[in-house]
Order: C-alpha cells, then sequence, then structure tokens
C-alpha cells in the first residue's frame, strides 16, 4: 500500500468536517467510522428543496434609470436600497442543496468495543473502518462505483457467526414518505421535496451476506450472526409525473410507479437507474453473468 496517498487517523469522526468522503460525480457520502453505529451521510446532485424557481426581479429594468442617475449623482446609499429591493433575486432565497439521508450499521448487540483506526486511501479511493469487539477483529471497507452507480459497503469479522448488525435510513426529519424494508434484505427509501413541480427521489439499499440469516425488523434490515455483510445503497433520480409506486405489495398512497428488476451480479457491484420514457427502475448490473430477481 501507497502509505503517502493515505488519508490515516486513530479515531472516529464526531462531526461531519472530520468525516472522509467518497463520490462519483453524482452520488455522494461523508463516512464518520462510528465503530458501534455507524453513521453515512448520503447526497445526490438532483435532491434540492424544490424545483425550478424563477426569480427574476421584474422591476429591475423600470427603475435601471433611477439607479444610474442617483450613481452618478453620487448618492451611493439611496442607489443601494433601491438595489437591494428591485433588483436583487424574487424570492430572496434561492432552492438549497438537500441531504439525501443517513445509512446507519448498528451493531445492536454490542455497547462497547476497541477502536483501531479509520482511513482513506486516495489511490483506491476505498474509506477503511477497523475495531475490535469483544476479541473479534472487525473490518468495514466502503467506496461508490462510478460505473456502477452504487454505494458499497463490506464487512468482514475474524471469526465466523460474528456479524450482527441493523441496517437503515433516515436523517431527513420527516422529509420522506417511506423508509421501510420491502422484501427481507431489501429497503426502498424515497420522497419528494417542496413546492408544485418539487423533486422526487428514492433510495434502495439491498444486503448481501454468507452465513447467519437476514430479515426485516420494523424500518431496519438486521443480519443476524453471519460471516461476511454487504450492503449496496443507490440513489435514483424520478422526475416524471404520475408514476406509482408498484411492489409486491401496492402501498395505500402511491408516489412513483417503479418496478424495481434486482440483478445479482458475480461480483458485488450493480446501478438502479430509471428509464425516461418507461415507469420502470432497473438494478443493471455491468457483469454479463446475472440472476434476476422480479420484485
Amino acid at each position: 500500500m501507497d502509505t503517502s496517498a493515505l488519508l490515516w487517523y486513530k479515531t472516529p469522526a464526531d462531526d461531519w468536517n472530520k468525516a472522509l468522503p467518497l463520490g462519483n460525480g453524482r452520488i455522494g457520502a461523508m463516512v464518520f467510522s462510528q465503530p458501534l453505529e455507524e453513521r453515512i451521510q448520503l447526497n445526490e446532485d438532483s435532491v434540492w428543496s424544490g424545483g425550478f424557481r424563477e426569480r427574476n426581479n421584474k422591476s429591475a429594468l423600470p427603475n435601471l434609470e433611477k439607479v444610474r442617475k442617483l450613481l452618478f449623482e453620487e448618492k451611493i446609499n439611496e442607489a443601494e436600497k433601491i438595489i437591494y429591493d428591485a433588483f436583487c433575486g424574487t424570492p430572496v432565497n434561492q432552492r438549497h442543496y438537500m441531504p439525501l439521508g443517513d445509512m446507519n450499521v448498528i451493531h445492536y448487540k454490542e455497547s462497547e468495543c476497541d477502536f483501531k483506526s479509520r482511513s482513506l486511501d486516495l489511490n483506491t479511493a476505498v474509506c477503511t473502518t477497523e475495531y475490535a469487539i469483544n476479541g473479534v477483529d472487525y473490518t468495514r471497507e466502503v467506496f461508490i462505483s462510478q460505473p456502477d452507480q452504487v454505494l458499497v459497503m463490506h464487512i468482514t469479522a475474524s471469526e465466523k457467526k460474528a456479524i450482527s448488525v441493523r441496517v437503515r435510513i433516515d436523517g431527513r426529519d420527516d422529509y420522506f414518505d417511506d423508509n421501510s424494508p420491502v422484501h427481507d434484505n431489501d429497503i426502498l427509501f424515497y420522497g419528494g421535496c417542496g413546492s408544485e413541480d418539487g423533486i422526487n427521489f428514492a433510495a434502495y439499499i439491498k444486503v448481501l451476506h454468507k452465513g447467519g440469516k437476514v430479515y426485516p425488523y420494523g424500518s431496519f434490515i438486521t443480519c443476524e450472526d453471519c460471516d461476511e455483510a454487504h450492503r449496496q445503497a443507490t440513489a435514483v433520480r424520478i422526475t416524471r409525473d404520475r408514476l406509482s409506486l408498484t411492489l409486491k405489495e401496492p402501498r395505500k398512497k402511491p408516489m412513483h410507479s417503479l418496478k424495481l428488476t434486482i440483478s445479482q451480479t458475480t461480483s458485488h457491484t450493480m446501478a438502479v437507474r430509471i428509464s425516461p420514457f418507461a415507469t420502470t427502475a432497473q438494478v443493471i448490473p455491468h457483469c454479463l453473468q446475472t440472476k434476476d430477481l422480479h420484485l
């Protein structure tokens, strides 16, 4: 390993400014490396507080000559007052960039651990967290694939049946519609952001595991006594109108019409895409050998 390209720390991040960044140009993540309750703050570049906002101030042109006259007369303060009211954008605020949410991975059986290190390899763009619980060594690796447009977390332990964690996605206060598991090993998180033509969003998390068992628990997916676990998360841009959510069990108040096609690959990467001309969202692998599971 080229240590000259390694950011290495002895303690987890206790605020956003100390977390380690990952991204692929569209999906972004800040990894806190908290061992017992990991927090990965997620972003997607189309999630804003609302849709397009027309902010051209229609009073600007009628007041232009008045401002020029005041400036020539060196009445700067009077000109500034007019510019502030008649030239600045209306409404005053533009749309704000918003976080997608927080993905948490929680060791629900333990309350103490020995933290070893966290690092970000600038050559591979892999964030690694190492810690120990009751004499068992754990390693979490996180990266975001650009070709596959997906965030991947890989968890390993030095002993068999040692991985018991719960995963969820939340972190938007009440500004989302649902974050519940839809099957034994996946969660669909979706909602919309303000205004009549507001921005709809969705994120999908899938858990793959070796050994043990995986099952839904409230708004969590639980991994119990596993040897190895992968969490794959991706964000879906949803911009078409009049789409309703279609899953195996239809919801009472559908927001989008999505048919998710989950394609498991021999590698550990996948992508979720939504067609601009059809009401479908698909997990499309870049590996040719796939096994399609239709929800």
